[in-house]
């Protein structure tokens, strides 16, 4: 991100701190800012748990995994935004644990998050869950519910936008 970027960042966020309405494009831009943020910290965790295959330390986590949580220093907007990525964030881990007990592996590390989050995002993952629900029984509109529920909706509607 720009140094532009991030003084636009720190000066919405001190706005929103003192109780500023923002307008809409305003929290828009703190909460793309925010997920950015805990994106890319999230992308390097998982990949210093790859490559050490080693638990954090609190140094570590102090560095490196508190800023991409929701905390009480942060203003509402990007609280909000922290949230909803970490939100999303668990749901991708819970669908990883389940890809990796579906084929058999002992751990969700042994398949990357790039290759769960690209699946959700073009389509396949979602499509796939949604195929296995109404195997089951269910009709179409209780299986895009479910799907709906499973899935992080960002990427459920980045997925819809492609297939269009």
């Amino acid at each position: 991100m720009t140094i532009g970027g991030r003084a636009k960042a720190a000066a919405l966020s001190a706005a929103s701190k003192a109780g500023v309405p923002l307008n809409n494009q305003s929290k828009e831009f703190l909460a793309d800012f925010a997920s950015f943020k805990a994106g890319t910290l999230t992308t390097l965790n998982e990949e210093i748990k790859r490559i050490t295959g080693a638990a954090v330390t609190k140094d570590e986590a102090n560095k490196r995994i508190i800023p991409s949580m929701p905390n009480a220093s942060d203003d509402p907007d990007t609280y909000m935004a922290k949230m909803e990525t970490v939100r999303e964030r668990l749901q991708i881990v819970k669908l990883r644990a389940g890809m990796a007990l579906n084929q058999g592996l002992k751990q969700a590390y042994d398949i990357p998050w790039s290759k769960v989050v690209s699946q959700i995002e073009d389509g396949s993952l979602p499509q796939k869950r949604m195929d296995a629900l109404t195997a089951e029984g269910l009709s179409d509109e209780e299986a895009f519910a479910k799907v709906e529920s499973e899935f992080p909706t960002s990427m459920l509607e980045k997925a819809m936008n492609q297939g269009q």
